[in-house]
């Protein structure tokens, strides 16, 4: 029997069970290991970039090193880079990566080279960074003000020590990480700085300590952190009437989209909406809110996320332009880097947790399904530094600031496994289990496991699988873009339906995927775009491909696009289309096509694989091949592909 129930007859069926209920709180950990097309990139990405010899190996000592030779402010005197970052970004990626895994030799070693980390490297004030002048903070040279990461390289060094705390339950690594964030404390206030005013892009970058400083909090139990973290918000919320920037809470009350609210810098027009910097600060405003209850913070991240989804969500279902938020949707020859689509799917997870909206929900799956696994390779020793709408290939990362084995893109990459395999399935309280993502996985929790198959979203019908030592309520998520779904062929109404308690049990789900055609042309889509926001889009494709031998087309006008569900259509030389059909057709924008797909047999290593029928009302009729857009061109080659139609 399927029976849907409300939000509150959810909450007080959870709280009848909760009076008799024998279920442990550890009950509620969840561990969710994907199959299929998703497993097996996650689990090529983990072996490579955490597990093998190399990671733990040459990987690792490159992170080290940049300690050692303060390659970040001694290369050029008034000059910051950024390989401050890399052994924090990188000890979080595999410290996710071994968690996903659930690799606990992996976890003793990073926890034994952490150690040998800290014990080099922490200085007798407590500073632990890659700059020789720990007081450079502020950029050196106004003509160059994006040259100054000290601070966000630190941020990452805490959040580690923080991460290696959590899994190792050693204090060293609690006060080390107490030690670091207390000398950054006291320098600025030596310096008589606000944090705003260092490191690069009007300190976007700087500020984004919020969340491991609340991460400090929560673990300590140390209110100067907490204040520290009211500091950090009122400096994003400044009532002045200069409104400096970024003031990212006071603005995101203002109806401006986020790439109006800052003045053009003509040195450097991301100055102000460099996307993955501003998304990691909203992520720290999101947890700002949870531990303070400050409804204001929370607002502001839900209103931007509004205005990004607005104006900024791009065909891939992630959003930005090359990094910057500079009016992406009405961007044909879209792009996007690869750290801004792993952020925007954080930032969707943790406003769902926090607000319990299914929009962002929506919003995460069909970045994820998209956007983010095409970002990283088949053989998981790369990503992407953007992913594209159209071309040869995407851009792949380059290396840089002269390190070989890593870049920020290819660092943050594994984070995405933890990050959606917790939302993909969890534990509630009294035993319910929430179901929000449909990939063949399967979710092992004490007691009991619960697995998917059926091969979604390629496929439209899934059977779930539970046992469990005691009953279990299962709550599944009802996808928004879905017009029909079913459970063992009775239709449910979203945006969750809740099935009675089990033990044990098989449920077939069904979902309603036609194709649908997407015409981008309304008039604020059409509407020129000032140069000066942003570097046009054909310097960029022809600057930055990966290939010089292989100069993708630039759109002049745009087309239509299609989707499945949740998946993004692509057309791709991986299943024999032609050139001509990929590139140099004529488009069905606008003339109410319709579609249909019947399925074939995948070619290339792609995911999925249809024939196309679209039809408009002239009676013409056009037949081609797609897949979905993630395995289009994910083989880290040159292989030509393209979204429009």
């Amino acid at each position: 029997m399927v029976k849907c129930l409300s939000a509150a007859a959810l909450l007080a069926f959870a709280a009848g069970c909760s009076e008799n209920s024998s279920i442990a709180a550890d009950e509620n950990e969840v561990r969710v290991r994907f199959g299929g097309f998703v497993g097996e990139k996650f689990d090529a990405l983990i072996k490579e970039r955490c597990q093998s010899a190399d990671a733990m190996g040459k990987f690792y000592e490159e992170t080290l090193n940049a300690f050692r030779t303060h390659y970040d402010d001694t290369i050029c005197s008034d000059h910051g880079f950024w390989q401050n970052e890399y052994w924090g970004k990188n000890t979080l990626g595999l410290i996710a990566g071994a968690r996903y895994a659930g690799d606990e030799k992996l976890i003793e070693k990073i926890i034994a080279k952490s150690r040998a980390f800290v014990k080099e490297f922490q200085r007798e004030d407590g500073a632990i960074t890659t700059y020789k002048d720990v007081k450079f903070v502020v950029p050196k040279d106004p003509e160059r003000a994006w040259m100054c990461w000290n601070l966000w390289g630190r941020k990452y060094t805490l959040w580690a020590l923080l991460e290696v705390y959590s899994v190792s339950g050693d204090k060293f690594f609690l006060d080390a990480a107490s030690k670091l964030i207390d000398q950054q404390m006291s320098m600025l206030k030596e310096l008589s700085l606000k944090l705003r005013d260092t490191g690069c892009f009007s300190g976007l970058p700087s500020l984004s300590v919020l969340k491991p400083v609340l991460i400090l909090y929560k673990e300590t139990g140390n209110g100067k952190y907490l204040d520290y973290a009211h500091e950090i918000v009122a400096e994003m919320d400044d009532p002045h009437a200069s409104n400096p920037p970024p003031n990212l809470v006071r603005n995101a009350f203002c109806d401006a989209p986020v790439s109006g609210r800052y003045p053009i810098c003509p040195c450097d027009t991301r100055r102000h909406t460099k996307a993955y910097e501003m998304l990691s600060c909203f992520e720290g405003l999101v947890e700002y809110s949870k531990i303070t209850h400050d409804f204001r913070a929370l607002r502001s991240a839900v209103l931007t996320a509004e205005k990004l989804f607005k104006d900024e969500i791009n065909v891939m279902c992630a959003v930005g332009y090359a990094d910057r938020f500079a009016s992406a949707a009405r961007r044909v020859n879209a792009v996007t880097e690869y750290c801004d689509v792993i952020h925007w799917v954080r930032l969707c997870r943790f406003l769902y947790e926090e607000t319990g909206d299914e929009k962002h929900l929506d919003r995460l799956e069909k970045a994820f399904y998209n956007a983010a696994l095409a970002g990283f390779e088949r053989d998981g020793k790369w990503t992407t530094h953007f992913v594209r709408s159209h071309g040869y290939g995407h851009f792949k990362a380059p290396k840089q600031v002269g390190m070989q084995y890593h870049q920020c893109c290819v660092d943050n990459a594994p984070r995405l496994a933890t990050t959606v395999s917790e939302i993909a399935v969890r534990s509630l309280s009294s035993g319910i289990i929430e179901v929000n993502l449909y990939s063949d996985l399967t979710a092992s929790f004490k007691g009991g496991e619960l697995a998917l198959s059926g091969n979604y979203p390629v496929a439209n019908e899934v059977t779930l699988r539970l046992a469990s030592d005691s009953p279990r309520v299962l709550r599944l998520r009802v996808p928004m873009w879905c017009r029909q779904m079913k459970v063992d062929s009775k239709v449910v109404q979203g945006p969750y339906v809740v099935l009675p308690a089990a033990s044990k049990g098989e449920w077939k789900i069904s979902f309603d995927m036609p194709v649908e055609v997407f015409s981008r042309n309304s008039p604020e889509l059409s509407k020129p775009l000032n140069r000066a926001e942003c570097p046009d889009a054909e310097a960029l494709f022809t600057a930055s491909n990966h290939s010089p031998k292989k100069i993708s087309p630039v759109r002049k006008s745009f087309a239509a696009y299609l989707m499945k569900g949740p998946l993004l259509l692509a057309k791709t030389a991986h299943l024999g289309d032609t050139e001509d059909e990929i590139f140099n057709f004529s488009t069905v924008n606008g003339l109410d096509a319709k579609a249909s797909v019947e399925p074939i047999a995948p070619e290339g290593g792609v995911w999925g694989a249809w024939k196309l029928i679209l039809t408009i009302p002239s009676g013409k009729r056009i037949e081609t091949k797609v897949s979905d857009y993630a395995s289009a061109a994910d083989d880290g080659g040159y292989t030509a592909f393209s979204v429009w139609f």
